[in-house]
């Protein structure tokens, strides 16, 4: 039996309300990076996140409808390839890089060996 957020159904929880605060805070900082170049179009933002949120939800329920109802979401969504803009390897200085950061390239170079921009290695400070 699946717990309810909304036990009221239309009443806002505290659990609801901080959960929203959550998404809210990973869309701020998802918009954060996309606009480190410069302003983004909103339309295609919202696009993202609606097609992100769609997608998620969709699969965890056929994944719970055809299967154990208390099935997490799949583990490999961690692998897929992310805007890694926030964490310590892109915080070294680049003067090459448009941004002014190194950037690494997760196709090519998974391991972010080196900057696509100076080529230098990501653990050189």
């Amino acid at each position: 039996m699946t717990r309810r957020i909304f036990p009221d159904n239309d009443a806002w929880s505290s659990e609801a309300s901080r959960a929203s605060n959550e998404v809210t805070v990973a869309f701020a900082d998802i918009l954060a990076i996309l606009e480190e170049d410069g302003p983004v179009d909103l339309k295609d933002f919202h696009y993202i996140i609606s097609s992100a949120a769609g997608t998620f939800v969709s699969g965890l329920s056929i994944s719970r409808r055809l299967g154990d109802p208390d099935t997490p979401p799949d583990p490999i969504i961690h692998a897929y390839p992310r805007l890694h803009t926030s964490t310590p390897a892109n915080r070294w200085d680049c003067e090459d890089s448009p941004t002014g950061k190194c950037q690494y390239d997760d196709i090519e170079d998974p391991a972010w060996d080196n900057c696509i921009h100076c080529d230098w290695p990501y653990d050189r400070k």
